[in-house]
Parts: structure tokens; sequence; C-alpha cells
């Protein structure tokens, strides 16, 4: 008779972990604040951080399509994502980055010693477009601008600047008008701003051939002090704080206690300007402005590196000002790598998340993202993830959010 070998069924521990200290265990945080008793929303105007930069030494920040980029020291053009930060290409001048459309489908472009197109899901493909200082997409055309020139696609074909720059279409301004800084486009023209002068390029004619009019404005703007904020522009001239619209140039009236120096950065959140300036006491400060509202925040240790978004730079980290809650936003925290304190391959069967309103919850491991609906209230989410480590995301867009601590249920084979 033929004998039935034994089989060994392997003992599995049923373990909790349970997560309440959110600041321990954040990865990236945005709009929303981390603490030892949970998650909440942030309050308005409070410098937060969103993500330690591991010790990246950092030229220039990004903010596109939601994602962070930024151009190091050593010259690498870095993009984090799920898998935290990645090398696209290494260029020696500093590269433009701006949205862009290849084939119907929504992506990033950067330029540099390369082109490249980056696709939402990290994918990287390469592409042709002239480098320049600055970058825009108008009228389904690709419009660059180096030194005083304006390069510019052909309808419709973003990557066709026929062969090379010598036979693509181009415009140039007055040298004397200095370098351009900034395309920014509008309904019916795109606003050039340079050193000392505004334009309009329009299209003229059937053929609609374009040209610059030259605006009746008289400015010094400061580089990379030019930032569109939808209904106008805001710039820095002369050390004040400036908005164009509609061809009319006026000042900004800020009535802080104390006289500043623009630092050379900025960036816009929504209508909501920033830059970077030192006061007469020579401290670094940060100062906001909407249109109505003005504010300015002293830093404590050097601040540069503005991005769109209200992003900055600071002490190691990307800081953002959280902006007013009437603003429609969505919120997000993102937690670092959990391996519920062993390095063991483990079975994740369960996680239990109580939140006072509804959010989307995302699990993930190093094979798979798993996506869950949370309704307020306690929620049980039975899984099956198998792994050394995971992570989990969650994204709302209420205001009033409280999530106190996520408990996680796995199994963890005995030896």
């Amino acid at each position: 008779m033929r004998k039935i070998p034994s089989l060994t069924i392997p003992n599995y521990t049923e373990k909790v972990f349970e997560l309440t200290n959110f600041s321990e265990y954040t990865q990236l945080s945005e709009g929303v604040l981390p603490s030892q008793n949970g998650l909440s929303v942030l309050e308005t105007g409070v410098a937060q951080t969103v993500l330690q930069l591991e010790n990246l030494n950092i030229t220039k920040l990004y903010r596109v399509r939601n994602k962070f980029y930024a151009y190091l020291t050593d010259g690498k053009l870095v993009r984090y994502g799920d898998n935290g930060w990645t090398e696209i290409f290494t260029s020696s001048v500093e590269p433009y980055i701006i949205p862009f459309i290849i084939n119907e489908e929504a992506c990033t472009l950067a330029v540099g010693n390369s082109s490249v197109i980056i696709k939402d899901n990290g994918e990287v493909e390469s592409a042709y477009a002239p480098y320049g200082k600055c970058a825009t997409v108008y009228k389904n055309m690709l419009f660059v601008a180096n030194g005083n020139t304006i390069y510019f696609s052909k309808l419709f074909d973003l990557q066709n600047f026929s062969g090379g720059l010598e036979n693509s279409g181009f415009l140039a301004t007055d040298k004397n008008y200095g370098q351009i800084l900034a395309l920014i486009p509008k309904k019916s023209y795109l606003i050039v701003v340079c050193e000392t002068a505004i334009f309009h390029l329009v299209a003229v004619g059937e053929r609609e051939d374009y040209s610059l009019i030259k605006q009746d404005v008289a400015i010094n703007a400061s580089e990379a002090s030019v930032q569109d904020a939808g209904d106008c522009v805001y710039l820095i001239s002369n050390d004040v704080l400036c908005k164009y619209k509609n061809g009319t140039l006026s000042k900004v009236e800020l009535d802080f206690d104390k006289n500043y120096t623009f630092n050379g950065q900025s960036g816009i959140d929504y209508n909501t300007y920033f830059a970077s300036v030192i006061d007469e006491d020579d401290c670094v400060c940060l100062i906001a402005y909407n249109g109505i509202t003005k504010k300015t925040t002293t830093m404590q240790s050097d601040l540069s590196l503005i991005s769109d978004g209200g992003y900055f730079v600071q002490g190691g980290a990307i800081k953002q000002i959280s902006r007013d809650t009437e603003i429609a936003q969505t919120f997000s925290w993102q937690s670092k790598e959990l391996n519920f304190g062993t390095p063991k391959i483990k079975s994740l069967i369960a996680v239990e998340v109580e939140s006072n309103v509804p959010l989307e919850m995302e699990l993930n491991c190093s094979y798979v993202k798993k996506r869950f609906n949370i309704l307020s209230g306690l929620n049980l989410i039975k899984t099956h993830l198998i792994d050394r480590q995971f992570n989990v995301s969650l994204s709302f867009d209420s205001s009033a959010v409280k999530v106190e601590k996520i408990k996680f249920i796995y199994r963890l084979q005995e030896e």
C-alpha cells in the first residue's frame, strides 16, 4: 500500500499594527497636518513640510502636473514619483518643464541639453524641442524663447520645427530690451515679458502670421519674478511688486512695516503670488499677495527655490504655505514604507480606518496598487497583499478631515 507523504502546514500568527503617530511615518503631505495624534487639515497661512529632500542639492524646484521635479547642482533632472526620486536626464543648462500634449495624451515636456516626454506613470520618451529660457503652448503650437528670439512649431505638431531652428518660424524682439523672461498665453495674444519691455504676440492676416506689438509700459523686471495669475501677470520691477493687465502696469502697495529687496524666486498658487525677499534687517521672508490680502512670513533659515503651488525649499525639505480653505483643492497624505517592525514577509489581510469624511485610500506594495473608497465612519477593508513592506495614501476634498489612526491586520509566518 502506497504511503501518503505527510504535509507540513505552516503556522501563522495574526498581528495588528496601529498607525497613530502620523508625523513619524509621513513621506508626503499636502494641505494636511500629520501629528502624533492623527491627521487633520492645516490651518491657513502655516508653513508645512510636504516632502523631505534626502540630501538633494537643488538648484531649481518645479511643480508640473502635480509632480515635483528638481534640477540638481550636479546637472541631473530628477522627478518624484511612486518610487521616490528618479533621474530623467543630465543637462549642463537649466531645463524648462511645461505641461504638454502628445497624441492627445496629457504629459510633461522637459528640455535641457536633450528633450523628453514624461508620462503621468513615469515613462520617459525622447522628444524634439529647441532649448530656451522659457516655453509655453499657445494656439496648439509650442513657443520657445531663447535670448531675444521666439521660435514656434507648426500648428498641431508641437515637435515639428521644420528640421532645425534655422528653418523654423521665429520672431525677435529688439536686443535693447534684454532677454525674454516669460511667455504667458492669453485668449487673444501671447504676453512676452522682456527685461525692460512687454510685448503682445498676435496673429495677423488670414494665414495667421505673427507680429510683436510693444506695450506702452516701462519695467525693469527681475528674472524669475514673472508669474501668471490668470486674469493678470505679477512681476517685480525695481524691487516693487507690479500687476500687469490688459496693457496697463500698476504698482501693488503692500504697506509692510519694513522695506524689502527681491531675493530671486517667486511662485504662483491659483491667484496668490509668492516671492522670496530680504527685509532691511537682512531677514529672509516670504511675501504672499492674492489681490486683496497681503501677508509676510519671516523664515528662520534660508528660503529659496519657490515653485508653482506655493512650494518652497527650506531646511532640507519642500514646504508649502497652506492656502485659504475656501479655494477648491485636494488634500493628500502618503506614508513612508511600513514593515510593521519586521523585515519578514507578511500577508496584509485587512485595514481598518475611521474618518469623519469620505476619502480615497490607496494601498501599495512592490507589485500592485489597490484603491478603496472610504465612507465616513469606521471602515474595515479586506485585502490580500503579500510583501515585506507596504505604504498607504489618503486623498480627500473636505477641509474638515480628521483621521486618528489606521489599523493594519496582517499574518506573519511563525519560525
